[in-house]
């Protein structure tokens, strides 16, 4: 019986499932982490005896990986890295920092437009940004409507 969180194998290879619960003592419940067509009931699944890792280190800096850690980017898949699990355990409550940080992307539009709270929860911030924006944008109409052709150019799905 595998473990919780290990990574099985189905269609030879062709499909990856991660272990979620231990049903019985001849069933788990896992969720697919590639597409599942061809699987069928009964089929051959293969314990891997490992769990879902990433690589970890300085040569994954501006790089694009998928879910397994393969490199996406059409370069050369990295050296220097060191893997680890995905389902690692938290840094002790002494190593958590208790100040507000800004976590930086990188990614100047996010890094300066929507900052992200180092821990936080970054649905929330764009949320409360775009917001913000509506109302601005909406405020600045009524006030200027007769002298500007101006308009809310947010998507719909955030109006």
């Amino acid at each position: 019986m595998p473990d919780i969180y290990t990574l099985l194998h189905a269609n030879d290879g062709e499909i990856a499932i991660e272990v979620l619960a231990q049903l019985d003592a001849h069933r788990v419940r896992g969720i697919a982490l590639t597409d599942t067509q061809g699987l069928v009931r009964g089929s051959a699944v293969e314990n891997t005896g490992g769990q879902l890792r990433a690589p970890l280190g300085k040569g994954i800096l501006s790089r694009m990986f998928d879910v397994f850690g393969n490199a996406i980017d059409r370069e050369a898949p990295p050296t220097d890295v060191q893997w680890r699990t995905v389902h690692r355990a938290p840094p002790a409550l002494e190593r958590r920092s208790t100040k507000s940080e800004i976590f930086e992307t990188g990614i100047k539009v996010i890094d300066v437009l929507v900052p992200i709270e180092r821990g936080g929860t970054l649905r929330a911030n764009i949320d409360e940004t775009l917001t913000a924006a509506i109302i601005t944008e909406q405020g600045g109409k009524e006030k200027h409507r007769e002298r500007s052709q101006e308009y809310c150019s947010f998507p719909s799905q955030f109006a």
